[in-house]
């Protein structure tokens, strides 16, 4: 508005003060007044006006971007972890009255089981081969082998999950139960995704996509001699960046798992809040986040394993200390004080530990720790220590999923939008080669489910 303003004058100014030629001075001089008066009274206002209409729309403007930039929550209530989803029809009339069910409860009350599911996720034993040569992995809960699963047109490696006590009632219901789970949940390329089961013969297996890398936190200890720090490049301006100082510095990820560099860090941490985010929607609380349990392949993508683990939800003997063993991997370190002390998880408790990966990342691989003392850290200090290959800005990212407040502490929707502009703050080109990355797993999932659909021959 304020613009037109010297067109407005332009075109008043000269009638406002044209006289008569024919008239007298003292005729004019009283009316030319009144004129002066009006224009000055209209200007004033209009001048006050575009003020005001200025400053309110710098206001509305100002907490438009404040809404958008603010921490926003996702309440999650009771001890229980709340895991809801859209079950199969057969199953919703049952519950009409409840349209996010809570998957979890109903597990536990025999209201749906993986009956439900095993139309579309069954496997037939004639077409899965396992090799119990070649171990990938063994918990406190199953063993992990690798197979081969065949659908009468070629062959696919994948990763055979099986129960340790197979012949035990309670543990294969367990098994099931993780089963049901999994089979529930969406696919994400950030989570670990699950082929099918095979529960018509001893001993029932849960059959997962295989991924090259291993665990995220043992690739993390075997990359540090390999590391390429270049944090001071992505704290440095753009006039910085661009100085003869960083010539030579390479824009890239990695790809091949034979090397690893701070883009990849930020990179991993914006897949993990990702793939978290999902999990939180649905919502599902993990429990568990480290990166022990989660899973990097060779292109660099990552997949967030053990969400599935139900039984984890029972057995509160698994997070206490007086529990520890080499298998257990020492849960408690990575868990939240209400947590701890109250039994309670919920998606805040998950990003508590989730501020721990970021640790574990940043430092690469390094225990969460204080003192060389095998405790909860926040027992001793309220902060973990700075790491090594952190920004400034990203360990204040871990310091907000730290706080004792569970309502002080982000969500993962916030994370995720926070490592996202984290990796477009290093380039553009970083950001879109990794959603590039996973958009690419999205076809390798989708490729996955056709394997059970194709396969013909198993009849119940």
């Amino acid at each position: 508005m304020m613009q037109f303003l010297p067109v407005i004058l332009y075109i008043i100014l000269p009638g406002l003060f044209a006289t008569d030629p024919l008239s007298s001075n003292s005729d004019s001089s009283s009316p030319n007044q009144v004129k002066l008066i009006i224009f000055l009274f209209f200007f004033g206002f209009f001048v006050l006006l575009s003020v005001a209409i200025f400053i309110i729309r710098k206001y509305l403007k100002g907490k438009a971007n404040a809404r958008s930039s603010a921490i926003q929550y996702t309440e999650v209530t009771g001890e229980e972890p709340c895991i809801s989803i859209n079950v199969p029809s057969q199953t919703k009339a049952k519950n009409l009255g409840s349209p996010r069910p809570d998957l979890l409860s109903r597990l536990l009350k025999n209201q749906i089981d993986y009956d439900d599911y095993k139309h579309k996720f069954e496997i037939d034993p004639a077409n899965l081969q396992v090799s119990k040569k070649e171990h990938l992995g063994e918990g406190q809960f199953g063993a992990v082998e690798l197979g081969k699963l065949k659908n009468g047109v070629g062959s696919l490696k994948v990763a055979v999950k099986r129960s340790k006590k197979s012949h035990d009632p309670d543990e294969r219901e367990l098994f099931l139960a993780e089963l049901t789970v999994m089979c529930a949940l969406e696919k994400h390329p950030n989570l670990l995704c699950l082929v099918g089961g095979v529960t018509s013969s001893e001993p029932n297996r849960i059959v997962l996509e295989y991924i090259e890398g291993g665990d995220l936190q043992q690739y993390m200890v075997d990359s540090r001699k390999r590391f390429k720090d270049i944090k001071s490049w992505i704290e440095a301006d753009s006039k910085t960046r661009n100085s003869e100082k960083f010539s030579n510095q390479q824009i890239s990820l990695t790809s091949d798992l034979k090397g690893l560099s701070t883009f990849d860090l930020i990179s991993f941490a914006y897949q993990i809040a990702s793939g978290m985010k999902y999990l939180a929607s649905v919502p599902c609380v993990h429990r568990d986040l480290a990166l022990r349990n989660i899973l990097i392949d060779s292109d660099g993508t990552v997949r967030i394993g053990d969400f599935g683990l139900s039984r984890k939800y029972m057995d509160k003997a698994y997070y206490r200390p007086e529990h520890e063993g080499k298998e257990i991997g020492r849960p408690w370190l990575w868990m939240a004080p209400e947590a701890y002390k109250m039994n309670k998880f919920t998606e805040k408790t998950d990003i508590f530990s989730y501020g721990v990966c970021l640790y574990e990342l940043f430092s690469l691989g390094r225990d969460p720790i204080v003192n060389d003392i095998w405790r909860p850290f926040w027992e001793k200090s309220e902060y973990l220590p700075f790491p090594d290959y952190s920004t400034a800005r990203i360990y204040e990212h871990m310091k907000m999923c730290w706080k004792t407040d569970p309502n002080a502490r982000p969500n993962f929707a916030w994370c995720s939008d926070i490592f996202k502009g984290e990796l477009k703050n290093c380039s553009d080109k970083i950001f879109y080669d990794v959603e590039g990355r996973l958009e690419n797993v999205r076809q390798q999932h989708r490729k996955l489910e056709s394997w059970v659909a194709n396969d013909q021959s198993f009849s119940e």
